[in-house]
């Protein structure tokens, strides 16, 4: 390949890869992403490994993770082995995808932790003290809201689907 064409891709891989970590997201996923991106071809993880200097391990993994956002597809070639991958180009297909997964998992650790919260706040319904009763109350009350807020929230991205 040529030299500038080279430098022009590793740029732009790289370039993918520091916005995606900058959004949160695994740099390595998102260069992935960028070099499957470019190509007009299906790729084998050896392939993406050896683009990115990376072990085939770390390919899979992070292959995976694009998989799940809807990102990529494996795509079946007639004699070879092992998987190949296409990068799907419905930009604002993924982001949507990636940011239902990752609202719907976070709500999911929320909605976990509130109901943890609310039993340990009703095991400590009998306090005596009334200064600390009305502490529970208020702690009960503020936690049924966010718990009813997080059960909405995830309609409405059920719903967004």
């Amino acid at each position: 390949m040529n030299k500038d064409l080279d430098r022009i891709r590793d740029s732009f891989i790289e370039s993918v890869g520091e916005l995606g970590a900058s959004l949160g997201l695994n740099r390595v996923t998102c260069q992935l992403y960028a070099v499957l991106y470019l190509e007009n071809r299906p790729l084998s993880l050896t392939e993406l490994s050896q683009a990115l200097h990376i072990s085939k391990g770390s390919a899979s993994i992070n292959i995976r993770n694009l998989k799940e956002w809807g990102a990529v597809r494996p795509v079946w070639r007639k004699g070879a082995k092992g998987d190949f991958y296409q990068a799907d180009r419905n930009l604002p297909a993924i982001v949507k995808n990636r940011v239902r997964i990752g609202v719907d998992k976070r709500l999911t650790t929320l909605q976990h932790r509130l109901s943890e919260i609310s039993g340990e706040l009703e095991r400590h319904a009998g306090v005596k003290n009334s200064e600390e009763a009305r502490l529970f109350q208020e702690y009960q009350v503020q936690v049924r809201n966010l718990r009813r807020f997080a059960e909405e929230a995830a309609r409405v991205l059920e719903l967004l689907g």
